[in-house]
């Protein structure tokens, strides 16, 4: 049930790219501005977890925290958030270089790139 989210957490979704490459807009500027926007959904649900838990604290959980070492979290980040940030910055990074590229080209719309050997033999 809950995967059908995954799609919009992970920047740019298809959605995204299609209804830029549709609608003629950079797919860069298009995914800065739904960024914006998730990060204001971000921060108005953190306002409102904070606000609520300081005036009913019965609601928060009560739990131990074990103490970890430095080292086994910063191991941890490492094994576990940097191969998914390497996956969207490669991902954000070649629609962002496609974009230029096409830019340069005058050119609008990723179906460019795969129509373009056949274009040229026209």
């Amino acid at each position: 049930m809950g995967v059908g989210t995954v799609d919009a957490l992970i920047p740019p979704n298809a959605l995204t790219v299609v209804l830029a490459s549709l609608a003629n807009i950079d797919v860069w500027a298009n995914f800065l501005w739904l960024a914006s926007g998730r990060g204001l959904l971000f921060g108005l649900y953190l306002v409102y977890v904070l606000l609520w838990m300081s005036h009913q604290t019965e609601e928060a959980p009560l739990y131990d925290v074990p103490h970890i070492p430095l080292k086994e979290k910063v191991a941890a980040t490492l094994q576990y958030l940097l191969p998914l940030g390497f996956i969207v910055f490669m991902v954000i990074g070649f629609i962002f270089l496609v974009s230029q590229h096409l830019r340069k080209q005058q050119q609008q719309g990723p179906w460019v790139i795969y129509l373009s050997p056949y274009l040229q033999t026209f």
